[in-house]
């Protein structure tokens, strides 16, 4: 459950493909985190990505301005294999430095790759980790694996607070899953929450 947050904050978001999607795990969290934001008085901007869906050009959807009270903003995009997030997440980070926003919250290491532009800026910055993207096959080498390792040092030298989410199944039978995130702000300070599926058979909280 998220804090409630007594000041009203002006939030913006990139590093997702695009919201409202279902192409990935990242734009449902973020569309799930944003809309909880709103409904808690922020306002909230997210930076799309442009270009097609990445099934293909027929799913594509109609751009919107805003969405469940989020804004909505597509970002200039190079529609090239390694350069559509490395081009939208450029032109994202700079619309967030010189734009009027007390947080800018980057999902993904390779977005986080400019996280220093908006901190330039002065804006707190929040990174989320959602999975280690270099140990993928496709970014296990070349430009998008040098990208991606320079993310997460930038992340590290950067962020404001660094949050780092994974799933794991647990060895017990019958098997279950937890959803585990580390937070860790510029003090040290390190929070840890932990989401348990309960299942039918395991006790409420297992050991692990």
């Amino acid at each position: 459950m998220m804090e409630q947050c007594k000041e009203k904050l002006s939030i913006a978001m990139f590093g997702q493909k695009r919201i409202p999607s279902r192409e990935g795990g990242v734009e449902i969290v973020v569309e799930e985190l944003c809309t909880r934001m709103v409904a808690q008085g922020h306002n909230v901007t997210c930076y799309n990505r442009g270009g097609h869906h990445v099934s293909g050009s027929e799913y594509d959807s109609k751009r919107l301005k805003e969405y469940k009270g989020i804004k909505l903003k597509t970002v200039p995009t190079i529609e090239k294999k390694g350069l559509a997030a490395v081009s939208s997440s450029f032109f994202a980070a700079l619309c967030c430095a010189f734009g009027k926003y007390d947080v800018v919250h980057i999902h993904a290491e390779g977005p986080a790759f400019f996280c220093w532009l908006p901190k330039l800026f002065h804006k707190r910055v929040i990174v989320t980790v959602h999975g280690i993207d270099w140990q993928r096959e496709k970014w296990k080498s070349g430009f998008g694996s040098k990208f991606i390792h320079k993310g997460e040092k930038n992340a590290v030298k950067y962020a404001d607070e660094i949050i780092v989410k994974y799933t794991y199944e647990t060895i017990t039978t019958p098997a279950t899953t937890v959803l585990v995130s580390y937070s860790v702000d510029a003090s040290g300070k390190i929070c840890v929450d932990v989401h348990y599926n309960g299942v039918q058979g395991l006790p409420e909280f297992p050991v692990f």
